[in-house]
């Protein structure tokens, strides 16, 4: 039987890459370092922010270990060649990468590095020195990655990119995905698969929320994300929409509508409500109570610069979408 996770422990060991990562390459916060980059397929975030996810260890935890077990597989099937991983959205440490240099050597693992943001690109080289990786890197790139053009014969095995928020808010991970998967048919995508839904949730109580799912609004995927380039199967919460109903004669226990995100980083490795910053219920800012909705709504998600769901009631699609 498998010991049972301490999840304290778990914590110690993600503040002390952090702090790790920040002594060795003198990282401190500054006005530079703290901001973010608005790009037209979303935000890149800041040094600073992308530094901070470290802590969110159940996250980090398991995006590490997806990471480890696809690397794993992939080493399988190329029979002793090295296993190529595109990490888009490096952030100033390659933190879901530069621990496994530790486990696998370079002729196992190359890496082909990208981040928009300079100043994170500044201490992901000092990252790659301090840390003596740079036989495990192929390319540093300092590119937007919704638009990067893969070179031909130099496609990934893996592409792994962490640029999200819960409910697929702000940051540009689907139309990375978009990007990439069409250029890269046989990559394995990190994370493997990101479910959104909409659902009702009760307030929050000692012993949790109370859920009602409604409808999935989306599942991210390779596969998905590649069709979202072809209009004669590009999913329909890209374009018309989704219709989602709230029931009728509701319990009054549920007083919020939801967006609630479920992440599959590969394999068994996945992250479910509140386990991680990634899936803990995203708020609509104009939601109050369940009764002040029309009992049909329309969600369809935005891939513009400021990428994520929007909805409206059934009634009123002409008065356009709400955020």
């Amino acid at each position: 039987m498998e010991d049972p996770l301490r999840y304290g422990a778990v914590s110690e060991a993600a503040y002390a890459l952090k702090d790790l990562f920040q002594q060795v390459t003198s990282f401190e916060g500054s006005e530079v370092l703290s901001t973010h980059i608005e790009t037209d397929h979303g935000r890149a975030v800041s040094p600073v922010s992308a530094s901070f996810c470290i802590i969110d260890f159940m996250r980090t935890r398991m995006f590490i270990k997806g990471i480890a077990e696809a690397i794993s597989f992939k080493l399988l099937e190329k029979k002793g060649n090295p296993v190529t991983v595109l990490y888009a959205g490096t952030g100033p440490f390659a933190t879901l990468l530069t621990p496994l240099t530790t486990l696998f050597s370079p002729s196992q693992l190359k890496m082909v590095l990208i981040d928009l943001n300079p100043e994170s690109l500044a201490y992901l080289r000092k990252t790659i020195d301090l840390f003596d990786m740079g036989d495990h890197v192929l390319e540093i790139i300092q590119a937007d990655a919704s638009t990067y053009q893969v070179e031909t014969g130099r496609h990934p095995d893996i592409i792994l990119s962490e640029t999200m928020m819960p409910g697929l808010y702000r940051e540009p991970i689907v139309n990375i995905f978009a990007n990439l998967a069409a250029q890269c048919p046989r990559a394995i995508m990190i994370p493997e698969l990101v479910r959104v839904e909409a659902a009702l949730i009760s307030n929050l109580s000692a012993s949790g929320y109370e859920v009602l799912p409604l409808k999935t609004l989306m599942e991210l995927s390779a596969a998905t994300a590649a069709e979202m380039n072809k209009p004669e199967c590009c999913p329909a919460i890209f374009h018309q929409g989704i219709e989602v109903e709230i029931p009728v004669n509701l319990d009054p226990v549920y007083t919020r509508l939801v967006l609630l995100t479920y992440i599959k980083t590969f394999s068994g490795n996945d992250l479910g409500l509140n386990q991680s910053s990634l899936t803990i219920p995203f708020f609509f800012k104009t939601a109050k109570l369940i009764k002040e909705f029309p009992q049909r709504l329309r969600f369809k998600y935005g891939t513009d610069s400021f990428p994520g769901f929007q909805y409206c009631g059934f009634t009123d699609l002409s008065q356009g979408w709400a955020r």
